[in-house]
């Protein structure tokens, strides 16, 4: 990448081998003279070594890089325009006793912004080598926060004042004199790309910290100042001088130094240094002062760098058996130590006496005690001083005394064989008084003692008592044993004393009623124990209440017979009958029903009504023009034509059971139909009366038919407009005076089948 003429090569190359020549430190004007504050020493400072970044991370606006093991720098850019580039541009200009690295990877910027250049901690003399500051047709000025100071001219360079400096391909080594954490410099042009190269003083040549002290030590810290010509100290404190260059430190605690140096020209600077004074570990040994006999403690002093035990023991952390003084030292992570110690007492403990006795009988207890200590626990579960135990066994307790000692004792428990009382008794039922018969079926024991529970005992072995009363009666038998181990059975016994006559009673929820019948009879009877029912109808039950339903009609006899199986006495019993209790009449339902002739016709239609009506006394018809009438067998006629719906209710009043009223509907239909027959005509040719002209208007599929008093046909015909001239069929010999008969059928105006017949008489 070329970025300068052949021609500006080699002046470049002049300049740079007279600037070989020129003094190396051309100081700007920030101040005339720069202090620096050490806490000593070090003999490896080589105060014309510098050293440069090597870079880990770039981006177009941060970069962050390593100069030594324990100082960063990391690089921010306000605008961007950061990268990298293998070499420094034309580094072989760069004096090689400032060992600028040429040949490795270079910072590079090509904006106008603000560079932020921060370090991880405070550094003396921080420095930067720039390759490429603009060139011959671009100007770039560059001002800085902090004063610089010129390490080497360079090329192409105009250092304008302490802050600002301008390149017009210019290559300079400038540091920023005494300690920074930050500093920030400004392209104000942006260009193609300018290298740079940071670095700090030699890093054995740092701030130098005192070494630190603890609290309580004499530090006699020496602390050193340079670079001005008188030095004055804050704060006094620790000091054994407030002037000079060199002063003592004894600080107690933790102390940051400053000091102003006057210049020979007057000016002033001013630098400062920490003393650190760390304070001691707190050692305190924590666990049990006290030992029981055989027993051990745990001793232990906390989370530290170091330990030494007087045990010679090394760890936070050691076990004692014995007793006497224990110390140990403890060393925290900045070297200061403390000692504590502790002195362990033993204690001894007595073994426990457990009282109480040596054997129980079987259902008794006995109560365990071990005398007075702090804490307690049985094997049993029991943290109590004392214990009550029920079963044999070995019983322990481990007591801890007021130092924490424990102990441990135990006891072991028998059982003695011992009476174990019980009984059965006889029957427990009575008439007037009940015997209760008393079997002892008790075992180990040699005498007895019963309580009846009435206010009577007994020392019988198997007794017998009388019992007067009904009612529960507690029983105590008391079996007792040689050994004392004696046992009690207590029993409860239920009398019944039966003295109550049987007494037979019922009733039923209802006595009256339509079939099918069901009635509900409760029993209200006195003492009876079972029960035989006779329902009058054949029918029985042994329920105590029970439920019957009776089919048919009539009047019953009901019976209860009320017994009493479980008494002592003799079987009693006694009846209970109602005759004629319950009473059962026929469910009859009316039906409407009736028919009716003829169903349809030609108006005026004259239909006979037959009444079928079933379990009815009175009707009501309605014939659906308008006309009623309540006769059982009605006739009536229908003048107009139309559909007509006959209703019939049929009632009865007087039935209470099933159904009381019905109706039922019927349709009859009358036709407006027009049809006329004369019965006498006169066919002699007088044109008066000559044909037999029936009407029958409306009519389809018209028949007429015309026989003589013998039945012979005479006549018949299928159209209407065919009229009878008296002649045989129309066409043959005239037929003799006298009277015919005609047929005629059709089909009205509803399409219904009509047909008639009558007589008509032919005169000529």
């Amino acid at each position: 990448m070329i970025k300068y003429q052949a021609m500006k090569r080699f002046t470049r190359i002049l300049l740079l081998t007279l600037g070989i020549f020129l003094h190396n430190s051309i100081h700007a004007q920030c101040d005339s003279c720069d202090v620096s504050v050490t806490g000593g020493i070090n003999l490896l400072c080589d105060s014309t070594q510098l050293d440069w970044v090597t870079w880990g991370t770039v981006t177009a606006d941060t970069a962050v890089g390593t100069i030594s093991n324990n100082i960063s720098i990391t690089i921010t850019m306000s605008t961007g325009g950061l990268g990298t580039t293998p070499t420094m541009f034309n580094g072989s200009y760069f004096p090689l006793q400032y060992g600028v690295p040429v040949n490795t990877t270079c910072l590079l910027n090509s904006n106008a912004g603000i560079f932020t250049v921060c370090y991880s901690v405070p550094v003396r003399d921080p420095q930067i080598a720039f390759a490429s500051i603009g060139n011959p047709n671009v100007t770039v000025p560059i001002t800085t926060s902090a004063c610089y100071e010129v390490i080497w001219a360079g090329l192409e360079m105009t250092y304008d004042n302490d802050t600002t400096m301008t390149g017009t391909e210019g290559y300079t080594i400038i540091k920023f004199p005494g300690t920074h954490t930050c500093i920030t410099f400004d392209y104000e042009i942006g260009e193609y790309y300018c290298n740079l190269a940071f670095g700090i003083l030699d890093t054995n040549c740092q701030i130098i910290a005192p070494p630190p002290g603890c609290s309580g030590d004499s530090l006699n810290d020496t602390l050193y100042a340079t670079g001005a010509n008188t030095y004055s100290w804050t704060p006094s404190t620790g000091l054994n001088t407030t002037t000079g260059p060199v002063v003592i430190a004894n600080p107690t605690v933790t102390t940051t130094y400053y000091v102003t140096g006057t210049c020979i020209n007057g000016g002033h600077s001013i630098d400062s240094i920490t003393v650190p004074v760390y304070g001691l570990p707190n050692a305190s040994i924590s666990g049990a002062d006290s030992l029981c006999n055989g027993g051990q403690t745990t001793l232990s002093v906390g989370n530290f760098s170091s330990y030494n035990w007087s045990t010679g023991a090394t760890t936070e952390s050691i076990n004692v058996t014995g007793t006497g003084e224990y110390y140990v030292t403890v060393t925290n992570s900045n070297g200061c130590s403390s000692k504590d110690s502790i002195n362990v007492h033993q204690y001894s403990i007595p073994p426990p006496v457990i009282s109480g006795q040596d054997s129980i009988c079987n259902g008794a207890s006995t109560t365990l005690n071990t005398g007075s200590y702090t804490s307690f626990i049985w094997n049993n579960g029991s943290t109590n001083q004392s214990t009550t135990i029920i079963s044999a066994g070995t019983y322990t307790v481990t007591v801890t005394d007021i130092n924490g000692c424990s102990a441990t004792a135990s006891k072991t428990i028998t059982l003695l064989s011992g009476a174990q009382a019980a009984f059965n008794t006889g029957q427990l039922i009575g008439c007037d008084s009940v015997t209760v018969s008393f079997n002892n079926t008790s075992s180990n024991a040699t005498s007895y003692y019963w309580n009846f529970g009435d206010g009577s005992n007994s020392s019988s072995t198997s007794p017998s008592h009388t019992y007067r009363t009904s009612g529960n009666f507690f029983v105590t038998l008391i079996g007792y044993a040689p050994n004392g181990c004696n046992d009690t059975v207590i029993q409860q016994i239920t009398l019944n004393i039966v003295n109550d006559t049987v007494a037979s009673s019922f009733i039923a929820d209802t006595i009256h009623g339509c079939s099918p019948f069901t009635v509900n009879f409760t029993n209200t009877s006195y003492h009876g124990t079972s029960y035989f029912w006779s329902f009058g109808d054949g029918f029985t039950s042994t329920s105590t209440s029970p439920s019957h339903t009776y089919q048919d009609s009539g009047t019953y006899t009901v019976t209860l017979i009320a017994y009493n199986l479980s008494s002592p006495c003799p079987m009693t019993s006694d009846t209970m009958k109602i005759q004629n209790y319950i009473r059962v009449d026929t469910t009859l339902n009316t039906v409407a029903t009736f028919a009716a002739e003829p169903l349809d016709g030609c108006a005026p239609l004259l239909v006979n009504f037959k009444n079928n009506s079933t379990n009815s006394t009175s009707y009501t018809w309605n014939y659906g023009d308008g006309w009623y009438d309540t006769i059982m067998n009605p006739t009536h006629l229908y003048i107009d034509s139309g559909t007509y719906i006959i209703t019939l209710a049929a009632n009865n009043p007087g039935n209470n059971c099933g159904r009381n009223s019905d109706s039922v509907l019927l349709d009859i239909h009358v036709d407006s139909c027009e049809i006329y027959f004369p019965n006498v005509f006169s066919p002699n040719g007088d044109g008066k009366n000559d044909f037999f002209s029936m009407i029958a208007f409306g009519f389809k599929n018209y028949h007429l038919l015309i026989f003589n008093r013998w039945g012979l046909k005479v006549f018949e015909s299928s159209d209407a407009d065919l009229l009878w001239n008296g002649k045989m069929n129309n066409t043959g010999s005239e037929c003799s005076d006298g009277t015919y008969y005609y047929i005629f059928t059709g089909n009205d105006m509803s399409d219904k089948p009509y047909s008639q017949h009558g007589y008509l008489t032919l005169i000529r």
